[in-house]
């Protein structure tokens, strides 16, 4: 039986599939459970009940005054979703038994933390207050089995990223490993250029050829005062820039491999040297007077400088295969004897 590293939904991807009919764990990851023969249940067809028939059961909800009984609904979720809830609970046991075996634990409070820091992030996610519980109304989630299901998906995290990490204790990465990998992949450390600028912007009033030469004309003006001797950049970027973003901050825009204001402006500024550049700059917004401030030519990072982050990428990648090796051999070695029938 292979067995492949859990995956439990985050809160995100569980309000964007909870209302598919699941009837598994919060292990998501798809699996590949060994199947004990069994005979197919027989089926016996009911016959529909009348409208005025008395529903047997709770009800589970009413289509024009017709009663789905709790009883039909779960007969249908079993036929739908049994089996591969079973095989989610099988796999979740085969890992509460393995972490056992290995001494791991995991504490109520680092579930309530996770979980509590889980949901803080998909409420980020999905934006504004409110928006967060409309989803789950949404998909008929309470948001009281919401986080049963996070504390369930958080618990399983843990075990794994524990478990995980108590097995790879041994794994070893050399030097020379880190150095061959770094020669290979040394295109994904080019650091692109970076420039720091400060402007005064002066915006088209309008798209004709008059408006935009009228502004142009003006951005001419003013950058003859600011060459003027003693002239204090920040202070006319204050006065006379209509750039709101940037204007109380004396102009200055943060370091940058590229700007909000297109292509053509860009190339103006990453080509020009540190100081003001003599002519406005044009953008898609209007006419800009720059000042380069400094410069960061593109450069690739040397190996001493991400070898840690190489290390730990590879240290990664080898702890989660060997976690998967030996959750496949600790479901191979299960017996497992499926008694329900679907």
């Amino acid at each position: 039986m292979a067995i492949r590293l859990l995956t439990p939904l985050s809160g995100a991807a569980l309000l964007c599939v909870a209302s598919a009919v699941s009837f598994a764990s919060p292990s998501t990851a798809p699996h590949s459970l060994t199947r004990v023969a069994t005979k197919p249940a027989s089926v016996t067809s009911t016959p529909t009940s009348s409208p005025a028939a008395r529903p047997a059961g709770a009800v589970a909800a009413l289509v024009n005054g017709e009663p789905i009984t709790e009883g039909e609904w779960l007969t249908r979720l079993r036929l739908m979703a049994g089996k591969n809830a079973l095989d989610s609970l099988v796999q979740d046991k085969i890992l509460h038994q393995e972490a056992r075996k290995n001494g791991i634990v995991v504490t109520p409070a680092e579930i309530d933390a996770k979980a509590a820091e889980d949901e803080k992030s998909t409420r980020a996610r999905i934006g504004p207050t409110g928006r967060f519980e409309e989803a789950l109304k949404q998909r008929g989630w309470s948001l009281a089995s919401y986080r049963t299901y996070m504390h369930h998906a958080a618990e399983l995290q843990l075990m794994q990223q524990k478990l995980a990490k108590k097995l790879g204790d041994k794994v070893q990465v050399s030097d020379k490993e880190l150095q061959d990998l770094y020669e290979k992949s040394k295109f994904q450390f080019v650091q692109p250029a970076e420039v720091k600028i400060a402007q005064i912007m002066i915006n088209f009033t309008g798209l004709d050829d008059a408006s935009q030469n009228k502004t142009k004309a003006d951005a001419t003006a003013l950058i003859e005062k600011v060459k003027a001797p003693g002239a204090d950049f920040a202070a006319l970027a204050k006065l006379y820039s209509q750039d709101t973003d940037t204007k109380d901050k004396g102009g200055e825009l943060p370091w940058m491999k590229f700007s909000p204001y297109g292509q053509l402006f860009d190339q103006v500024v990453m080509a020009a040297p540190v100081g003001l550049i003599d002519q406005p700059v044009r953008s898609y917004k209007g006419y800009h007077i720059v000042k380069v401030l400094d410069k960061h030519p593109q450069r690739a990072k040397p190996f001493e400088e991400v070898k840690a982050d190489l290390r730990k990428r590879l240290l990664d990648q080898r702890q989660a295969q060997q976690y998967r090796e030996y959750m496949q051999k600790a479901e191979s070695a299960a017996k497992t004897e499926v008694k329900l029938r679907f």
